[in-house]
């Protein structure tokens, strides 16, 4: 069972079994869950590469309409 470095919850496998998680880079060393990624990691990524914090936003609330 790997735990989350961020939120502390259990990592739940994704739909295609990989039970891993993801990397936490720049968020916390370490792996973290799908919401984790999803909500903080990601966002953080967008910001270190030059999207300002609407963009940032806007990419993230985009991943999740489709």
């Amino acid at each position: 069972m790997k735990i989350c470095v961020i939120c502390k919850n259990e990592i739940q496998p994704d739909i295609n079994g990989w039970a891993e998680g993801h990397n936490a880079i720049p968020v916390a060393k370490g792996r973290c869950c799908t919401p984790c990624n999803d909500g903080r990691v990601m966002y953080a990524r967008l910001i270190a590469s030059g999207y300002s914090e609407k963009q940032a936003t806007l990419v993230a609330l985009d991943k999740f309409s489709v």
